[in-house]
């Protein structure tokens, strides 16, 4: 090709690099190698630009999306109703008449009811429940997350009946954990991933349990924000702009720290790790700094929550009592596979919530294949650009190359 027309440069971008073959090696989610697509001709690039500027060439990523592209297709609602349709039959244990017995769920109905009662008397953020502790008060949510609570709390408010309100407050944990799940694999993978992704983690046996065998409201509202938080860091690392990104993260990760602490805790070094595969599997190690930025606004953003509790948490007895701690909670490894083929409900062993052999084969075929896609990435390649010629001269001055004639009986 004329080298007027073409010049290279370095970039910290995905691109498309020239192949022999005059096609174009494109990138696609997280910079995994596409198909060969044909490049765009010089001709066709300069059509609209303007004489004299230069021009970035990307080859066609997924679904004609550019390599960088965080949304490898368009939304579609069609896609996104069928994830939630199929989340639907996990709501079916709510419509049986009462309210279910699990292990926690009525100390939830107790919290949402008086933090109704406390909005009523124009209180926002109660951090003391004086109703609680034969009336000497407990301090539930100045060391309990409350954002689970919020939802819950306002149907109690509009009418619902305290267990109906918190029943319906688990249903919406379902529909939005479905739709997070879909929105991330749908970033990656496509509709019918997203859609996969979406049935996978809402019948995830632990989300289940959490839901009806625990009635652990908040760490159950807590399964919508890791695939959030995870989307807008991908998305932060594929973009050429990643500011907006960075603050849905921020905001993402304010709220998971405000809904359940133990889960925030657990996110925290899936987290790093993640942010860790995104630098090397794009080459924007820069990037990583401003990741950081985003978890440290979450941190200043959740701060009314957890720094109180932080700081206060020395006068009262945390992980005091029958629990004593995390001593009577740290099961043996050999305990957390199960030799069955199904969850168990309820779980039988000695950890209570274990996993059946099928859920950690998948999950160890799913894990061999990542790496070795990861493993098959070819290194970056410079950024391809266009110089748009002027009078028969590119913009650095450089001289045409002369064009071999047409022999005869050669097309033109």
């Amino acid at each position: 090709m004329d080298d007027s027309i073409l010049a290279a440069r370095r970039s910290d971008g995905p691109h498309p690099t020239p192949h022999k073959s005059g096609y174009f090696h494109t990138r696609g989610a997280l910079g995994v190698p596409l198909p060969l697509t044909p490049g765009p001709s010089p001709a066709s690039v300069g059509k609209n630009a303007p004489v004299g500027r230069k021009r970035r060439v990307r080859g066609r990523g997924v679904e004609g999306e550019g390599g960088t592209s965080s949304r490898p297709n368009k939304l579609s609602p069609r896609a996104a109703w069928l994830a939630l349709l199929f989340a639907l039959p996990a709501l079916w244990p709510l419509l049986r008449p009462g309210f279910f017995v699990s292990d926690d769920g009525r100390f939830h109905v107790y919290r949402l009811a008086a933090l109704a009662d406390a909005w009523r008397q124009g209180v926002l953020y109660p951090r003391l429940f004086p109703e609680f502790g034969f009336g000497y008060g407990q301090a539930v949510l100045n060391f309990y997350a409350p954002l689970s609570y919020y939802p819950a709390a306002f149907l109690a408010l509009v009418g619902f009946g305290p267990p109906a309100a918190m029943q319906l407050a688990l249903a919406l944990g379902f529909l939005l954990a479905a739709l997070a799940a879909y929105g991330y694999a749908r970033s990656l993978w496509g509709h019918a991933g997203g859609v996969l992704a979406a049935v996978a983690y809402t019948y995830f046996p632990y989300h289940l349990t959490d839901a009806y065998l625990r009635g652990a409201l908040p760490e159950h509202f807590a399964f919508v924000w890791p695939p959030l938080i995870l989307w807008a860091y991908t998305a932060a690392f594929r973009e050429e702009k990643p500011l907006r990104l960075l603050l849905w993260g921020a905001l993402a990760w304010a709220a998971l720290l405000c809904t359940h602490n133990l889960t925030a805790l657990l996110m925290a070094p899936v987290t790093a790790f993640y942010l860790l595969l995104l630098a090397w599997w794009t080459g924007r190690w820069p990037r990583l700094l401003a990741a950081l930025g985003s978890l440290a606004l979450a941190l200043g953003l959740s701060a009314a929550f957890w720094l109180p509790s932080l700081a206060e948490s020395r006068y009262v007895g945390i992980s005091l009592g029958p629990s004593d701690g995390y001593q009577k909670h740290l099961a043996p490894l050999a305990s957390l596979i199960e030799f069955s083929p199904l969850y168990q409900y309820p779980p039988t062993g000695a950890l209570y919530h274990p996993l059946s052999w099928l859920s950690a084969l998948i999950f160890l075929v799913v894990l061999i294949l990542v790496v070795r896609t990861a493993l098959m990435r070819p290194p970056p390649q410079p950024l391809t650009e266009v110089d748009i010629p002027i009078g028969g001269r590119s913009q650095e001055n450089h001289p045409p190359s002369p064009q071999p004639s047409p022999q005869r009986g050669e097309g033109v």
